[in-house]
Formats: structure tokens, sequence, C-alpha cells
């Protein structure tokens, strides 16, 4: 918490626990406010603000005096920007999920169900938004892409496009079932 006892986004994340991959798209897309896909210096200074309030060190050191360090350890491009890769250096993200089952042909109703699940947080039945872009995250991540976040939009259009069999702007567990069958 903040110390004149608000709260910031980052609050959630405040006890060093994984965070699950819908809530690391979650938290990219909150930051990155001109949705260019990076979070610009501008945009990772309010990131380091909330992290450092969340953890109780806001009065340790401003957040330009970690900004240096941070690009440093983690902007591996050295464009002064971060994509979803160099901030996943940075926040204690979950394990990839999908890279638990095997590659296969054919994908079990178990696997299908237990995948479905694991990325439908809001429980709707239905997986769109930030729970489709952190599923096709981890999914081009197990084969080795780094992906930016503009590009994961562009592939979540496209997915919708191809597997959103109702119209309806959703995956449902039939979408995803096809959308896993050879992965």
């Amino acid at each position: 918490m903040a110390s004149d006892g608000s709260s910031n986004f980052l609050d959630q994340f405040r006890n060093d626990h994984t965070i699950h991959a819908v809530d690391f798209m979650r938290c990219f897309l909150h930051y990155d406010k001109d949705r260019s896909g990076k979070l610009e210096k501008k945009e990772l200074r309010a990131f380091l603000k909330d992290l450092l309030e969340a953890k109780g060190m806001d009065g340790d050191l401003t957040p330009d005096q970690y900004l240096d360090t941070l690009m440093s350890e983690a902007d591996i491009d050295k464009d002064g920007k971060f994509e979803l890769g160099e901030l996943a250096l940075v926040l204690p993200i979950e394990r990839n999920f999908i890279s638990k089952f095997p590659k296969t042909e054919k994908r079990t109703k178990a696997e299908i169900d237990e995948i479905f699940s694991h990325y439908d947080v809001d429980g709707n039945g239905m997986i769109g938004g930030n729970e489709l872009l952190a599923l096709l995250r981890d999914m081009f991540e197990r084969e080795g892409q780094m992906v930016g976040a503009d590009d994961l939009m562009e592939y979540a259009d496209l997915v919708r496009e191809l597997y959103d069999i109702k119209l309806d702007g959703q995956l449902h567990k039939d979408d995803i079932a096809l959308l896993l069958r050879k992965y």
C-alpha cells in the first residue's frame, strides 16, 4: 500500500507470489497506456512507482533511481522500452502452463478441460481478452518465440476469426479444443 493509505494496481502482487499468466497480461496492458505494445519510460515510471509502493519500498528511492538499474538489467534489446518478455524478467510469472502438456496429435478431453479452466480465470465459460492473450503468449513461448503485445493482439483477432464458432468474440471450450487439437 502507498504511504498515504491508498491502494495501487500492483498491491495484488505484493506477496511475491507467482503471477498467473492472465494477470501478467492485465498488468502489462494496464501500464501500456498508448497501446504501443511496449512500456516506455513514462509508463515504466508509473509501473515502478506502483511496484515500489506495493512492496512497501516507496520511501527508499524514487522510481527514477530504480529505472536506470532496471533498464540495464532487463532491457534486453537496449531500446529504452520494455516488451512483454522483458517485463517477465521483473515480475514473478507462473511457469508456462501449456508446457506441462506433451505435444500431441490429439488432446484428451481432460487436458482441454484443464487448460480451459486455467485460462478462464473469471469462470464465465469463455476465454477472451487478457485470458486469450495469456493463452497465446504461453503457446508462442512454448515454441521459443517471444511475441510482443501488439502482435499478440493481432494473433488474438485472427484466432477469434478462425475459431470463434458462435461469432460472439469469445472462445468457448469447443473453440479452444479446435485451437489445441494438434498443439
